[in-house]
């Protein structure tokens, strides 16, 4: 009866235990997320596809739905049809053509189209143009994030089209950035390091210097050719390319989130991150979720914390290690209570007589 005990409490026991011990002690970061999704029920994952769903935020869904049916969880039939409803022509090129247009004109973005076009513009150099000069406008009352990234990119676009697009990959990060801040999508932890780093980037004197010039310019100046040497001088005046750099490395987690999921699932990162080094998490759960990833980000917004700072995950998974230890003394009672009730045949030996 003791022997069914242990059995029955090793196989109810084990298995979290060693999921624990993975988790904990070798911090893997993709079997802690899938521990977490794993215990999300089927009402979490319709709540939030509808919650999606009413924002017309196709994409999110559709990962929400990718990520239900890894996982074997059934979906309500009529949630599906509105999905594919929303997905119709008309539906989605009427807010493409809006959101586009959004991008192009300002620089913001709430949609992947929107997204898109401003990343464009701000590849071809007008993005950051435009918002250079309309910082150096602000000053003193300029946003130093904005500031620092536009003229990043500037300097980043020049060195673009030298090396033949060998710096395009850091130059779409730092883009991506600069829209979250536009958008207000910028976490506020993440926001608090980027303008740390881009206060440091800033030269103060040079953008006091531009400030009055840039008064005076209007739009037409700002895409005519013949003033492209005389902004680029000034981005180098105002920006510390050394310092910069590490704007650009921020912008590299961002890239490459972007590249294993979507724009807008780099967008969401931007937002769910409250630092540099979760950001830096969220890449590596990117490449494990894919197309999925959005959707993680949606019903598990902390996914880029440590286990460490999820307290009661950490209780849940401690209080598994726990309990494997209690059955393991209580294995060793049963098996040292099991060999004493055992009768061995002993030899009695007697040293000779000397």
């Amino acid at each position: 009866m003791l022997l069914i005990t242990v059995l029955v409490g090793a196989a109810a026991i084990l298995p979290g235990a060693w999921n624990a011990f993975q988790i904990l002690v070798l911090d893997d970061t993709a079997r802690m997320i899938e521990y977490r999704l794993k215990s999300l029920s089927p009402g979490q994952y319709s709540a939030a596809i509808q919650e999606a769903l009413s924002e017309e935020d196709v994409e999110l869904a559709l990962s929400l739905v990718t990520l239900a049916k890894q996982r074997d969880v059934a979906l309500p039939p009529e949630l599906l049809e509105e999905l594919e409803r929303q997905q119709g022509f008309w539906q989605t090129s009427a807010r493409v053509s809006k959101d586009v247009w959004a991008g192009v004109s300002t620089g913001e973005a709430n949609s992947m189209a929107g997204l898109s076009a401003a990343m464009v513009s701000d590849m071809a150099v007008i993005g950051d143009v435009r918002d250079l000069v309309n910082q150096a406008k602000l000053w003193p009352e300029h946003d130093p994030v904005i500031l620092a990234l536009a003229g990043t990119g500037t300097v980043l676009t020049a060195a673009t089209v030298t090396t033949m697009g060998g710096t395009a990959a850091a130059r779409g990060g730092v883009s991506l950035i600069k829209v979250a801040r536009k958008t207000g999508k910028l976490s506020k932890g993440l926001a608090s390091q980027i303008s740390k780093i881009s206060k440091g980037v800033i030269n103060s004197k040079a953008l006091r210097s531009f400030s009055d010039q840039a008064k005076s310019m209007n739009m037409s100046q700002l895409t005519s050719g013949r003033y492209w040497d005389e902004l680029s001088e000034a981005s180098r005046k105002i920006i510390s390319r050394k310092k910069s750099a590490e704007l650009v490395d921020a912008g590299g987690s961002i890239k490459n989130i972007g590249s294993n999921t979507s724009l807008k699932g780099a967008m969401d990162a931007l937002d769910k991150a409250g630092s540099v080094k979760e950001l830096r998490r969220l890449e590596k759960v990117s490449s494990t979720l894919g197309d999925g990833f959005r959707g993680a980000l949606k019903v598990l917004p902390d996914i880029g914390k440590s286990v460490y700072r999820l307290f009661s995950l950490l209780f849940s998974l401690l209080s598994s290690l726990m309990m494997a230890v209690i059955w393991l003394i209580y294995s060793l009672w049963v098996t040292m209570k099991g060999l004493g009730g055992i009768s061995l045949p002993f030899r009695r030996f007697t040293l000779p007589d000397r």
